[in-house]
């Protein structure tokens, strides 16, 4: 949003120096280039700078658009290796399916949501999901509001009902896979904001320990640290 706003901003200001350039010009062969005459030369290099300021200005906001692009998708290459090594910490078996998810905060609507940036499995990194949570639903979303660790297993009973009990809706339950337990931990920003949500969750319930708590505590600031680059506004999208 602040970028379209700063294009916004940018084309406005170049039609403004594209008339006053044109007026500049304008007048200075009014006043005519006889004799030289100062006022015409002074209005001539008015016009010829003001008339500069819109292909330059384009030229800075798409290199600085290109560079930002760029450092976006290095931060998502980094985010998604250091799910990966995450995943590797936990040593879990196989059979247990644990997966490694990391939902960024999306601030741009209201509530805000918690939408998937990058997520690992037993065959590797998988490319992030469409789906989406607010943070009124699910553990993550419960993980959000409390600002500290939230974790379930599900032992028995439904796992649809579970899901709706969380705060999903009965359409949007069946649309998950089904899953034992989940542990899900905050990553805070440096005033203490969560910036997003590390889900850790596995195929059977009571798989998951205190030492795997333990464990994706202590990768939460690495996460945090590459979430806050290249600057901090990028995660409230």
């Amino acid at each position: 949003m602040g970028r379209e706003i700063r294009q916004k901003h940018i084309a406005i200001l170049s039609s403004v120096a594209n008339l006053l350039g044109t007026a500049a010009l304008a007048l200075a062969g009014w006043y005519g280039w006889g004799d030289y005459n100062r006022t015409a030369i002074i209005l001539m290099v008015i016009g010829v700078i003001l008339l500069s300021l819109t292909p330059l200005a384009t030229a800075l906001l798409t290199i600085e658009s290109e560079t930002l692009t760029a450092v976006l998708l290095e931060r998502t290459r980094s985010l998604a290796m250091f799910t990966e090594f995450t995943h590797g910490l936990f040593k879990l078996r196989e059979a247990d399916d644990l997966r490694i998810t990391l939902l960024v905060v999306d601030r741009t609507h209201e509530p805000p949501i918690l939408r998937q940036q990058v997520r690992c499995t037993n065959t590797g990194q998988k490319l992030a999901g469409t789906s989406t949570m607010t943070i009124q639903q699910g553990i993550a979303g419960k993980c959000f509001r409390d600002v500290g660790v939230a974790a379930v297993n599900f032992t028995g009973g439904d796992f649809i009902q579970h899901m709706v009990d969380l705060g999903f809706t009965r359409q949007e339950a069946k649309q998950f896979e089904r899953r034992g337990a989940y542990l899900c931990v905050p990553i805070v920003d440096s005033v203490g904001e969560v910036i997003a949500v590390l889900s850790v969750d596995v195929k059977a319930p009571n798989v998951l320990t205190p030492d795997h708590t333990e464990i994706a505590e202590w990768v939460t600031p690495f996460f945090a640290k590459y979430l806050t680059q290249p600057e901090r506004g990028d995660n409230r999208q």
